[in-house]
């Protein structure tokens, strides 16, 4: 498994963050706004490939390197800031 920067590895059931947003993103040319979250709803049997439903209601599928060079897998929280502020009180 790969070593996510910050997050954690993605996981089906978790939440997904896109702090630059997505541009064009796929066949269907995505559009995905900065600092956006969403919900991981699906998982390729080698968890190399995901499925994320954003909060805008937009649908994304990512590789695994797609998802460590552009979101963070934030556990269960709703936002990036939350996940990285438990992260510092459990330090």
């Amino acid at each position: 498994m790969m070593d996510f920067p910050v997050g954690e590895p993605p996981a089906k059931g978790l939440r997904a963050w896109t702090p630059e947003g997505l541009k064009a993103h796929g066949v269907n040319k995505t559009h995905i706004p900065a600092q956006t979250g969403g919900s991981i709803i699906f998982q390729g049997e080698e968890r190399d490939i995901f499925g994320v439903q954003w909060d805008t209601g937009k649908i994304t599928v990512h590789s695994i390197c797609e998802f460590a060079t552009n979101l963070v897998c934030i556990g269960t929280h709703q936002t990036l800031d939350e996940y990285l502020m438990q992260e510092g009180e459990e330090r």
